[in-house]
């Protein structure tokens, strides 16, 4: 599913007006988002990685007993994904991965916008803090719909690459002995939306790259 509308692209990229690029916009907008999520950490679930909710409902992940931190007096266990809209089914296992306990929802709080489940003091479970795989963590992930700062982002992204095939790789040089034209790489991502996403999308533990 894609965030960012052929129409949301026209009022973000200056100097394009009415549907004839649509189908173009359509195409450039297809190739911008998986870079996106790509730098950002988003694994593909299936296909092209994505950065929205549709595509990552009922996701399952694994987490290590070890990732369990403790922090302003709770422990807190990280998904290592964000935002995180809905926690549908928490399993804790004793070692042998069949995840016979289900972690009852009145035992943590999850805070969506980091990702991140909080385990309540005063509940009666306390999470183990050994073992790989100790937690076994159903969720919805993603964007349902994508923050204004990010649609903008993508929109720089899908400029760039409709730019791209004009000046990818051609860079003129001159001096006493002539003139020429030599072939370099250029990027997919143009470097202030990679400064961008680094500073709110990445993913924890992540290094984007192009």
């Amino acid at each position: 599913m894609s965030l960012l509308s052929a129409t949301e692209a026209r009022d973000l990229i200056p100097g394009i007006s009415g549907s004839g690029l649509d189908t173009k916009l359509d195409a450039r907008i297809a190739e911008a988002e998986p870079l996106i999520a790509t730098f950002c950490g988003w694994a593909a679930r299936t296909g092209t990685a994505s950065m929205a909710a549709a595509d990552h409902t009922d996701r399952v992940i694994y987490c290590d007993g070890s990732e369990v931190q403790y922090r302003e007096g709770a422990l807190m266990l990280p998904l290592g994904l964000f935002p995180v809209s809905a926690l549908v089914l928490l399993e804790d296992t004793s070692g042998d991965w069949s995840y016979s306990t289900t972690v009852s929802s009145s035992d943590y709080t999850l805070d969506q916008a980091r990702g991140e489940v909080w385990f309540k003091p005063a509940s009666g479970y306390t999470p183990g803090r050994h073992g790989p795989r100790r937690f076994k963590a159903t969720i919805t992930a993603g964007h349902a719909t994508a923050p204004d700062d990010l649609k903008r982002l993508i929109a720089e992204t899908v400029k760039h690459l409709m730019q791209r095939p004009k000046t990818a790789g051609v860079k003129a040089s001159s001096s006493k002995a002539g003139s020429a034209t030599r072939i370099e790489p250029t990027e997919l991502i143009p470097a202030t939306v990679r400064q961008s996403l680094a500073r709110h999308y990445l993913l924890p533990g992540v290094v984007g790259v192009t």
